[in-house]
């Protein structure tokens, strides 16, 4: 009885080293991790949601080597500024430098803190957010119709469809056009959408080497699911 009770012991300990007896507690807060696989304690509120600072921002704790968060005299945690360079990870929200987005099932985070690419596994398809704080949504439309209008030019049997689309309640034109086949053999896929806040502008690129028009409403659920800061 004693080398199965021994026995027990040991699978135990190993269960808890490989799952959920291995995370560390935090009181006050939790650990979360960016896309880069770096850890970072962050304050948490009573009803276990993350805080945020006045700008939107995560607010995150100085930790020792050990990962414990310093106190000071008062007993307070001591929060830090930490120049993040991947997006953090916080359950199915991807944080980026000026807003979040949810990561729908079967999508993958590529982009860095400032710059976000999503991928849909298994494919090429690829939504990516880029911002903008010297231009105009109409600078952003007319880079858009250079490309469109070099790649017609190239490819005068390509299809167009514009459209305009709502997100988060805001309207805004939807453009695209497709290549069935390109030198190299594949398709290309290529629209625009523009979102602002603020001083800035964000560009939504999206490509695939296949036709997404029948997709756009569910590209545009996965957009909406942007907050700002």
């Amino acid at each position: 009885m004693k080398k199965f009770a021994a026995l027990a012991l040991v699978l135990t300990m190993v269960l808890c080293t490989f799952v959920a007896c291995g995370k560390r507690k935090l009181d006050g807060g939790e650990y979360i991790t960016d896309a880069g696989g770096k850890e970072y304690a962050v304050a948490t509120q009573e009803d276990g949601g993350i805080t945020r600072g006045v700008n939107g921002d995560v607010i995150i704790y100085a930790t020792d080597e050990d990962g414990q968060a310093f106190t000071d005299d008062s007993g307070e945690k001591v929060t830090t500024f930490v120049d993040l360079r991947d997006a953090l990870v916080i359950g199915n929200l991807i944080e980026f430098e000026r807003f979040y987005i949810e990561l729908p099932d079967g999508w993958s985070n590529f982009g860095s803190y400032s710059d976000m690419i999503f991928k849909r596994d298994g494919t090429e398809d690829q939504i990516h957010v880029m911002e903008l704080s010297d231009k105009s949504v109409a600078d952003a439309i007319e880079g858009y119709k250079a490309v469109k209008n070099y790649s017609l030019k190239k490819y005068p049997d390509a299809v167009v469809y514009d459209t305009s689309i709502k997100v988060n309640d805001e309207g805004t034109p939807y453009y695209s056009f497709y290549i069935d086949k390109m030198e190299d053999g594949r398709g290309l896929y290529y629209a625009e959408t523009y979102l602002t806040h603020y001083d800035y502008v964000y560009i939504v690129r999206i490509e695939s080497d296949r036709d997404l028009t029948e997709e756009i409403d569910e590209l545009v659920k996965i957009i909406s699911t942007i907050t700002f800061k």
